[in-house]
């Protein structure tokens, strides 16, 4: 994953599978090994948001530095241990976080990460690979899904939005190509 901080043009924040995260300060000429206090290395997803840095790991931690990722603090959802796929921040309450998982859906936190509540419940056993904030409706956020039908083992994907309390719409985003599905 990688992720460019929005008040630091210069600045991006690259992950690894097993070497944790990398910084670069200017524009991905140089980078450096950024992981004072991170407790995991496979380090699956990394966002910025209102000068925070968060990070996502396979062993299912989430992991926040407020100093540039110069050391990390770790915000584990205490319901999961499964890989955290994706990490969204509320760009108009920071404190706000989702953590989309690998098979156990969406998480949300209103305390910037110390408690966690499972939301969505009916897409609790795909993968979430996006989480994304409308930058024009405060409480809107999309997804995207992909899981087996477990009735024919057939792989599909959703995108789904809310509005923070409940699913508000979800679409069927499989591409059934020119012969449909069958």
């Amino acid at each position: 994953a990688l992720a460019v901080d929005a008040s630091s043009p210069g600045t991006l924040y690259a992950t690894t599978d097993t070497s944790g995260v990398f910084k670069s300060m200017d524009g991905g000429g140089r980078w450096t090994a950024a992981n004072q206090g991170l407790t995991s290395r496979h380090v699956s997803v990394v966002t910025v948001q209102s000068g925070a840095v968060y990070a996502g790991s396979e062993a299912g931690r989430i992991f926040r530095s407020i100093d540039s990722a110069a050391s990390w603090t770790e915000l584990t959802p205490p319901t999961t241990r499964v890989a955290v796929t994706a990490i969204a921040v509320d760009p108009y309450s920071p404190q706000v976080l989702y953590a989309g998982t690998n098979s156990e859906g969406i998480f949300k936190s209103s305390d910037g990460g110390m408690t966690w509540l499972h939301t969505a419940g009916q897409l609790s056993k795909g993968t979430v690979w996006t989480l994304l904030h409308d930058p024009t409706k405060a409480s809107t956020i999309y997804a995207t899904f992909q899981y087996e039908d477990l009735a024919n083992g057939t792989p599909w994907s959703i995108v789904w939005m809310s509005n923070g309390q409940q699913i508000i719409e979800q679409q069927d985003a499989w591409d059934d190509g020119p012969q449909g599905r069958k």
